[in-house]
């Protein structure tokens, strides 16, 4: 069970937040800090309008519904106004993008959080605005964009969070959004090193995103086929196995966690999959390609990861030769 939401103390410092990428992430976190009293304003591209319409909702049996209203809405980075930090929750295949949105901001921001999948999210935001500090952030969450502007909390929602840089200040800065996070009832953890977090998530993500596309199966259906269950255990050995050539300390035991949450959680699609079911961009190059690299570099072959991408790239080039 979450925490419930904790109310801001009268002493506690706010901050003025930027969310690009409104989707069901974005949306989710940003509302929490608004609630708790911060300066929030988020981007909205396509749901933009709706947004305006009905404000943007989030419902969450388990914190609680949120709207926040149209005038925390707006439809460019520029219009974020000033900002100390920004969440960036944006799909990794838009980082293309990084650059030009980050520097049509009124103002760069002191901090970055990239609460994106995947690997490269952030030294890409390092470059593209290097005199912030970047901060990596794994969310352990189940949530979705159910209709425009309306997003849907399922569960979960533990946010993992790692500096990029080596340096006091990034220590600090990662501390004081933990706190924020923490404040507004998200639960955070900020005890492990980036590359440990996001190569945990990639476990998880390698093994099922790619597996309920290739199949057209839902997690659970996933789970409970004996021969699709046996590539996904396949596939997070070798995630295993990659990470600890890469410097994230990782043990088998992180394979049993991630099956025995997902088994008590309801049957979902993730988000590759519905990416994939809608026609858009599949996340390919961060969750799949850029960790296939590092592995490479550390001599770790990954045959049936390397199988998934391929069926993976198959779907991908189909559906543009259809198109």
């Amino acid at each position: 069970m979450q925490p419930p939401p904790a109310q801001p103390s009268p002493s506690h410092v706010t901050h003025h937040y930027g969310v690009l990428g409104t989707g069901a992430v974005g949306a989710l976190y940003g509302s929490r800090l608004w609630q708790a009293g911060h300066m929030v304003r988020f981007c909205l591209r396509s749901d933009l309008e709706a947004g305006l319409a009905q404000g943007l909702q989030v419902q969450s049996a388990s914190w609680g519904d949120v709207t926040v209203p149209p005038e925390h809405l707006c439809g460019s980075a520029a219009a974020l106004g000033p900002l100390d930090g920004l969440l960036v929750a944006l799909k990794t295949t838009a980082n293309g993008e990084l650059g030009a949105l980050l520097a049509a901001l009124e103002t760069p921001p002191r901090w970055i959080v990239m609460l994106q999948n995947g690997l490269g999210g952030e030294e890409q935001a390092a470059q593209a605005a290097p005199g912030a500090v970047v901060l990596g952030g794994v969310c352990d969450v189940a949530c979705s964009r159910i209709a425009p502007a309306t997003m849907r909390h399922f569960g979960h929602g533990l946010v993992h969070l790692a500096p990029l840089q080596g340096t006091s200040e990034a220590e600090q800065t990662c501390s004081a959004v933990a706190a924020d996070l923490a404040a507004a009832g998200v639960p955070v953890d900020s005890s492990e090193s980036l590359v440990t977090i996001r190569w945990r998530k990639l476990v998880w993500n390698i093994a099922f995103s790619g597996l309920c596309v290739v199949s057209g199966q839902h997690t659970l259906e996933v789970m409970g086929d004996p021969q699709l269950r046996r590539r996904l255990e396949a596939v997070m050995h070798e995630v295993i196995t990659a990470a600890n050539a890469d410097g994230a300390p990782l043990t088998t035991a992180v394979i049993d966690d991630f099956l025995a949450g997902t088994a008590a959680m309801p049957s979902y699609s993730p988000s590759m999959q519905l990416d994939a079911q809608a026609g858009r961009a599949m996340e390919l190059e961060a969750i799949y390609r850029i960790p296939l690299q590092r592995a490479h570099r550390h001599g770790v072959a990954m045959p049936e990861t390397t199988r998934l991408l391929q069926e993976l790239e198959a779907i991908e080039a189909e559906r543009g030769s259809a198109g």
